[in-house]
């Protein structure tokens, strides 16, 4: 959005309103608010989103429509495409719905069928969405191509010094010794891992009682897989788990910590968490997860495991307590070359402004 306004476009927001919006505002774009259910997994019970997106593009007469999110993806697209507006679609992971066979997972790739079929350009962030999309029949003759997620801003995250990728007490030989500082970032849902992530911690506590198992983001949020605070209090006072709540500054916990933990099995998109972790040139622990494992080049810069499997996670963590400390090191070097050459943002900003001028010409 500051890219196209820079650029001279007249960027308009729509959303329903969060924590964000006051932000969206400031930074000086208008901002058209949506009555959406955020985290409603039925699909009939959002489809007053059509008549909103279409009051709200008829009045503001856009060139040009970018969507992300599923939502925005189904309905904002049916309501673009009624009054003939392009649309650019970014299929920025799937949730929970395509990890079942539900009536809803069905509904779902009919909206998906329909409101996809005369899009301009999609973006998606992984090759595991595409073959879905092809296979599902949803992806047929569109024109696409692939991001490297949402890109990450690697002026913003980056190692904040030289020795940054080090350990917060220094050179470490007697690794054993001293606390090894694992975290496990962003939304507090069981579907990202956090049962699993809290079973090794468990596990590890015993054989290694000077590490450390932090985990941030936001707790007892609408939604009917996140983890509530009661849940969280017995793991701190279990002894296991440092809470560190919730912050806009993740940048800041992230330089303190050895090893970023991301257990995920969540469909994702490529989460914006693993990306953050890499700029900084943190270690990486992740699943063969959709979108996890595009971040992890394993045995380099981090280490990859099976979906859901606690005892492989706590294999892993106890590998990376047991490496030296140069070893670490490297591995935080090699996220960090993976950040920039790979997912800096600037690769997405390009491949976007490429697409519209385009379809504008």
């Amino acid at each position: 959005m500051l890219a196209l306004k820079e650029a001279g476009f007249d960027v308009h927001a729509v959303s329903m309103e969060d924590r964000s919006t006051a932000k969206i505002k400031e930074a000086g774009f208008k901002f058209h608010t949506l009555k959406i259910q955020g985290k409603g997994a039925n699909p009939l019970a959002d489809l007053s989103l059509l008549s909103q997106y279409k009051a709200i593009f008829k009045k503001e007469k856009p060139e040009l429509v970018l969507n992300f999110t599923i939502k925005p993806v189904i309905y904002s697209s049916m309501a673009a495409k009624q009054l003939d507006i392009p649309v650019v679609n970014n299929i920025a992971g799937l949730g929970t719905l395509f990890n079942q066979s539900t009536w809803v997972t069905k509904i779902a790739v009919q909206l998906y069928k329909y409101s996809q079929k005369n899009i301009e350009h999609i973006f998606f962030q992984n090759q595991d969405d595409i073959k879905l999309f092809q296979d599902l029949k949803i992806l047929k003759n569109q024109s696409y191509s692939r991001l490297p997620g949402s890109g990450v801003d690697t002026k913003r995250f980056q190692p904040l010094h030289r020795d940054s990728i080090l350990p917060l007490n220094g050179n470490r030989s007697d690794v054993g010794k001293k606390d090894v500082n694992f975290l496990l970032f962003g939304r507090m849902l069981w579907d990202k891992g956090i049962g699993e992530y809290v079973a090794s911690a468990r596990a590890l506590k015993k054989e290694n009682p000077n590490a450390n198992f932090w985990v941030l983001g936001l707790l007892d949020f609408e939604n009917p897989t996140a983890i509530k605070s009661e849940d969280m209090q017995l793991w701190i006072e279990e002894g296991i788990i440092d809470y560190l709540g919730k912050t806009d500054r993740v940048e800041d916990y992230i330089h303190q910590a050895d090893c970023i933990v991301y257990p995920s099995y969540y469909r994702e998109g490529v989460p914006r968490s693993l990306l953050e972790s890499a700029a900084m040139g943190k270690p990486i622990i992740t699943t063969e997860n959709v979108g996890c494992k595009e971040v992890v080049i394993d045995g380099e810069n981090g280490y990859k495991v099976a979906p859901k499997d606690a005892e492989a996670l706590t294999y892993a963590m106890q590998q990376f307590i047991n490496l030296p400390v140069e070893a670490r090191n490297n591995m935080g070097l090699e996220s960090r070359k993976l950040a920039e050459n790979t997912f800096d943002e600037k690769f997405v900003i390009e491949a976007y402004f490429n697409k519209i001028n385009e379809i504008l010409g």
